[in-house]
């Protein structure tokens, strides 16, 4: 679980740099491709990772060779036009370009590895659409759960709180069929 660069020390790209650097020091330390996860902001990070490959280049990190999969929690994708500090000063195309994930799907960016979009259908924070519009888009499957919030989607991987959810063995059960010894993940 690498951390990453925050407002107001970051703006964009720094944190999906950030990440792909982490990417690339996994796949150097564990000598294999990898897999992807991020909740909310975390989402929006691993998703950009592979829709924003010349920023993952430049960290080091060859997309298509090393990442197997991502799993986007309650990611933002670009559904939502950015209209609050201190996401316009973070996003400054608030959302409308390059800085989004649909964005990037819409003008034909979809050559990615394989994607898990997850939802909480109660989620108001980032809301489901992110998921449903750049799912629609890749052809990735999107799980929406019903009753549960932004938080659920994460909380629920806890052996704490995932009595009565299907995420955690979804989740795990989409990673299993997984092509992990490809030479190249992306799919266009």
């Amino acid at each position: 679980m690498p951390n990453y660069r925050l407002y107001p020390e970051a703006r964009y790209p720094d944190m999906v740099e950030d990440t792909a650097r982490a990417a690339a020091w996994a796949v150097e330390q564990f000598g294999r491709p990898v897999i992807l996860i991020g909740h909310s902001a975390g989402g929006y990070n691993v998703l950009q990772t592979v829709f924003a490959p010349e920023l993952s280049a430049e960290a080091g990190l060859d997309v298509c060779e090393s990442i197997a999969g991502v799993v986007a929690l309650a990611a933002p994708t670009g559904a939502y036009e950015l209209k609050e500090e201190p996401y316009i000063t973070i996003f400054a195309d608030r959302f409308q370009g390059d800085m989004a994930p649909l964005y990037r799907a819409r003008k034909g960016k979809t050559d990615v590895p394989p994607i898990l979009f997850a939802h909480g259908g109660d989620d108001t924070t980032v809301g489901p659409k992110n998921s449903q519009q750049l799912a629609a888009l890749t052809g990735d499957p999107v799980e929406i759960y019903e009753g549960r919030n932004h938080i659920d989607t994460v909380r629920l991987f806890s052996r704490f709180f995932d009595g009565d959810s299907t995420l955690k063995t979804d989740v795990i059960a989409w990673i299993d069929k997984l092509t992990l010894e490809a030479d190249n993940h992306c799919r266009g």
